[in-house]
C-alpha cells in the first residue's frame, strides 16, 4: 500500500501524459518521432524529481554508515592531551571517511537517477499499450506498474550499502598513506580523484547490476506471490523462464499475457539492459560526470586559497569535500534544485540517447544501443 501511494501519481501522470500523446497522433498535429521524444522528456524529468525525492533518505543512510560527527565528538573529548594512538587511528578514519561519504554521494544519486529513468522508459512503453486495453485490464497494469517502479527500493535498502564499502576500499587503497598534513597540489588531488574513480570504475562495471537490482531468487520469490491479472494482448513481451539462471530471452508463444507475465517481461527487460556492455558505458560517463561535479567544488576551493600559496594540506581538502556533502544532498528535496550534482544530470545526453531506443522492441534496443557511444 505504501509503494501504492508512492508511486500512483506518477503512473497517472504518465499516463495522462500518454493520453495526450494519442490524442495528438489522433489529430496529427505531430509526428511519431516528435511524440515519443516529449514522453522520453517527460520521463527524464520524472526520473529527476523521482531522485531528488529520495535524496533525503540516502543523505541520512550516507550519514549513518560514515558518522563523521558521531567521530568528530568523540574526538574532541582528548584534544587537549598527547595524541594517542587510538587518536591517530581516529583521524585516519576521518579522512577515510570524509572522502568517501562525499564520493558515495555522488555515485548513489547517478546511479539511481539512472535506474529510475531505465524503468520508467520501459514502463511508459507498455502504459501506451495498456490505452487500447479494457478498463479491467487497466487497473491490473496499473498494480503491475507500481509494483516494478518499487524494485527501485532495493537499491536505497540493500545496493547503497554494498556501494558504500566498495567506495571506501577504494578511498583507502589511494588515500590510505596520505598523511593530512601532507601538502597537495591540483595535479595532486586531480590525480587522486582519478584513481579513485578508476578503481570505482572497476567495481562498477562488474557490480552495477549488483547495487541496482534484486538477485534472481528474490525476484523469482517477488513474481510467485503476484496474483495472475486479466489478460491482454502481447506486443514486444520477452521472458526468461528461470530468473535464477538469467538464460536467454524468448518470445512469448501466446499472443496474450497476464499481469503476472508482464511484469515478469518488465523485469526481465531492465535484467538485460543493466546486464548490457552499453549499460557500463553509460555508467562510466554518467559517474565521471557526477565525479567531475565533485572534483569542480574542490578547484573553486583550492583556487581561493591558491593565491597566497601553491599547494594545501590534504586536510583543506578532506574539509571541503565533507563540507561539500550536504550541498551534494539537500536536506529538503526541494533545495535540491540548487544542488551542481542535479544540475549536472538533468543536461546530460548520454542518459537521454540511451533511453530513446528503450521504447524499441528489447532485441532491436539492445543492438542500437550497442552502436552508439554515450555522449557526456
Amino acid at each position: 500500500y505504501y509503494l501504492y501511494r508512492r508511486f500512483k501519481p506518477m503512473i497517472d501522470e504518465i499516463q495522462t501524459q500518454i493520453k495526450m500523446i494519442k490524442q495528438m497522433e489522433e489529430s496529427k498535429q505531430e509526428s511519431d518521432k516528435q511524440m515519443v521524444e516529449k514522453q522520453l522528456d517527460h520521463n527524464l524529468r520524472v526520473g529527476h524529481v523521482t531522485t531528488r525525492t529520495f535524496s533525503k533518505k540516502l543523505k541520512k543512510h550516507l550519514a549513518g554508515r560514515f558518522d563523521l560527527e558521531g567521530l568528530r565528538a568523540s574526538m574532541s573529548k582528548s584534544k587537549d592531551k598527547k595524541r594517542t594512538e587510538d587518536d591517530h587511528k581516529q583521524w585516519q578514519t576521518f579522512k577515510l571517511w570524509g572522502f568517501s561519504r562525499s564520493f558515495a554521494a555522488v555515485y548513489s544519486v547517478c546511479l539511481l537517477n539512472m535506474l529510475v529513468t531505465i524503468q520508467l522508459t520501459i514502463m511508459s512503453r507498455y502504459v501506451m499499450e495498456d490505452s487500447e486495453q479494457p478498463s479491467a485490464v487497466k487497473s491490473a497494469q496499473e498494480r503491475v506498474n507500481t509494483t516494478f517502479l518499487g524494485l527501485s527500493t532495493f537499491f536505497k535498502e540493500q545496493g547503497v550499502a554494498l556501494l558504500c564499502e566498495d567506495v571506501l576500499n577504494a578511498i583507502t587503497a589511494v588515500l590510505a598513506d596520505w598523511p593530512l598534513n601532507k601538502e597537495c597540489t591540483l595535479e595532486d588531488i586531480e590525480g587522486a580523484f582519478a584513481d579513485v574513480a578508476a578503481s570505482l570504475g572497476q567495481h562498477t562495471d562488474a557490480n552495477i547490476h549488483r547495487y541496482l537490482w534484486p538477485p534472481g531468487e528474490d525476484v523469482a520469490a517477488l513474481l510467485g506471490q503476484v496474483e495472475p491479472s486479466p489478460a491482454a494482448k502481447a506486443e514486444h513481451v520477452m521472458v526468461d523462464q528461470d530468473f535464477k539462471s538469467g538464460g536467454p530471452l524468448h518470445k512469448q508463444d501466446s499472443d496474450v499475457v497476464t499481469g503476472k507475465d508482464r511484469l515478469a517481461a518488465m523485469i526481465e527487460e531492465t535484467r538485460v539492459i543493466l546486464h548490457s556492455a552499453s549499460m557500463q558505458q553509460l555508467s562510466s560517463a554518467v559517474l565521471s560526470a557526477g565525479v567531475d561535479v565533485l572534483l569542480e567544488s574542490i578547484k573553486a576551493s583550492y583556487a581561493a586559497v591558491a593565491q597566497s600559496k601553491s599547494t594545501v594540506p590534504l586536510a583543506n581538502v578532506m574539509v571541503w569535500s565533507t563540507k561539500l556533502f550536504g550541498s551534494l544532498l539537500p536536506e529538503d528535496s526541494t533545495q535540491a534544485a540548487d544542488s551542481p550534482l542535479f544540475d549536472k544530470l538533468a543536461d546530460l545526453g548520454s542518459t537521454r540517447d540511451f533511453c530513446s531506443v528503450i521504447f524499441l522492441p528489447l532485441e532491436q534496443t539492445l543492438q542500437k544501443l550497442e552502436s552508439q557511444p554515450p555522449r557526456t
